[in-house]
């Protein structure tokens, strides 16, 4: 190597392989040109290395997680450190009590509320103008009858027993329990005009009664219920009835005389089989822990 290199005894192809040889023993290393590209990539208007974004955002990722995990050992705590539970729910009221981190058990009752689902004087309604949940005109009707001219209803209180579990610390749940449903009721008045009533036709305006039954019914839920380290608390859930309630009462009476009492059964019938009586409770609730 010597000898090639000093230019002794140099042929063609010694030549050559001497210009290699010192082109590698010059050669930059590695992380030199690494940083020589780097360095060029910094001085090209309009280009950053990949690189380096992705190891920002690597430890972005790192801080936010370590900051949750921080947090939420501090939330769990919370639940432990203030076990007693006190919330105002929607239309209601909740208490329970922490066990662990892992069990709640509590119980909540809401109270019923009753309003118009026609002319629209409450949330469920239009905009008061006759043309409300239910039109007029709407081709299926309620209960299979057009021409609805008002529909009140009104539903009964709600109590909800559960057992919560929490496996995760942030306050997500999983619950068992049991809902007590107090009855609900509707009435529905339709206007007089061209209709088929069970099997006949008639002109004729109707009235139903409508009374649910009163229910004590398994159920299940899940929600989320979020305990500060002051003692504020936050939730939101539900808690879903596995069974039904038992078919409603109905009374169907009719403005016109002739209408057979066949006719109004089979109506009552269609409205026990349509009659909606969800055994659900919502949790919206916000109240403090102790």
């Amino acid at each position: 190597m010597a000898a090639i290199v000093s230019g002794k005894h140099r042929t063609p192809r010694s030549a050559e392989r001497a210009r290699r040889a010192v082109r590698i023993v010059c050669a930059p290393s590695y992380g030199a040109r690494s940083r020589g590209a780097v360095a060029a990539a910094r001085e090209r208007p309009g280009s950053r290395p990949q690189g380096r974004w992705f190891g920002k955002w690597v430890r972005l990722a790192g801080f936010l997680a370590l900051a949750f995990l921080h947090a939420n050992a501090a939330w769990a705590d919370s639940r432990t450190q203030h076990p007693l539970q006190i919330q105002l729910e929607y239309y209601g009221l909740s208490v329970g009590y922490h066990f662990s981190e892992l069990i709640y058990v509590g119980a909540t009752r809401q109270f019923g509320v009753a309003g118009n689902r026609f002319h629209g004087r409450n949330w469920m309604g239009g905009s008061g103008d006759g043309h409300g949940m239910h039109d007029q005109n709407d081709e299926d009707g309620l209960y299979g009858q057009r021409g609805v001219a008002d529909d009140q209803f009104e539903y009964g209180d709600r109590t909800g027993i559960e057992v919560r579990f929490s496996p995760e610390r942030f306050g997500v749940y999983l619950a068992l329990g049991v809902l007590i449903l107090e009855p609900d009721q509707e009435q529905v008045v339709w206007d007089e005009r061209s209709r088929i009533v069970g099997q006949g036709s008639y002109t004729t305006g109707l009235t139903a009664d409508i009374e649910g039954k009163r229910a004590t019914v398994p159920a299940v839920g899940a929600g989320i219920n979020h305990v500060f380290q002051g003692g504020l608390s936050l939730g939101a859930g539900f808690l879903y009835g596995v069974e039904k309630p038992d078919p409603p009462s109905v009374r169907v009476s009719a403005t016109n005389s002739t209408v057979s009492q066949s006719d109004l059964d089979r109506l009552e019938a269609r409205i026990r089989r349509d009659f909606n009586d969800l055994p659900v409770m919502v949790h919206l609730a916000a109240g403090f822990n102790f």
